[in-house]
């Protein structure tokens, strides 16, 4: 009787042992996950693109299987997501990132079952906010002109201009530039201010100065 007992617990522990071998993968006890990334920049954003992958060496179709994602920016949750993987074990997601003063690190941790895995992108800052332009004095003849041109920043962008007297400049504002023309022959001098959509300014002084008498 003893020796019958010990045969029919063997062979519940074998029925057990045999039922792991059916597992799906979606506690995290079979397979892997893993996450990759990429990302173009551009003068104003970043767009960071996460491709979360499981695979499961005993299952090849993944629909259904349950997956969470959590985004986060410097730190900061940005948004988290309960899905599952649809047509297969794959899912891109991707985000774009507005360029700051401030390098940016996007985070992407993902988890089915208890698989954990992660990737970090860094979006680089901006520049600094500047005004250039090929000189800061106008010619002496009615029609000279002044290109002053904005980079950095994190545009669009607003210019002001602000002549230390009414009607000696016109100018014709753009995207990423301003364009001044004299209009009097007279001394003066013209203030330009360009502002970014982030907070930051910067300033030049243009003069104007009036032909030597004869």
């Amino acid at each position: 009787m003893r020796r019958l007992l010990v045969l029919v617990l063997s062979l519940s522990m074998l029925v057990v042992a045999g039922c792991g071998g059916g597992n799906d993968g979606a506690d995290g006890l079979v397979g892997g996950l893993t996450v990759s990334s990429s990302q173009t920049q551009t003068d104003t954003t970043g767009n960071v693109s996460f491709t979360i992958k499981y695979t499961n060496p005993y299952k090849t179709d993944m629909v259904g299987v349950p997956l969470n994602y959590v985004i986060t920016i410097n730190g900061a949750l940005y948004k988290d997501v309960a899905t599952n993987f649809a047509t297969s074990g794959e899912l891109t997601v991707g985000y774009v990132v507005p360029k700051d003063s401030v390098t940016q690190y996007v985070k992407c941790v993902a988890q089915t079952g208890n698989l954990i895995a992660s990737k970090i992108e860094s979006v680089s800052a901006y520049g600094v906010l500047a005004l250039s332009s090929p000189t800061d004095t106008f010619a002496e003849t009615i029609g000279a002109s002044i290109t002053y041109t904005a980079s950095g920043g994190l545009p669009p962008y607003t210019f002001t201009v602000t002549p230390s007297a009414a009607g000696i400049v016109t100018y014709d504002p753009g995207a990423t530039s301003v364009t001044l023309y004299r209009s009097q022959l007279v001394d003066g001098t013209v203030s330009i201010r360009v502002d970014d959509s982030d907070g930051n300014f910067a300033t030049k002084t243009a003069v104007l100065v009036a032909p030597a008498a004869p």
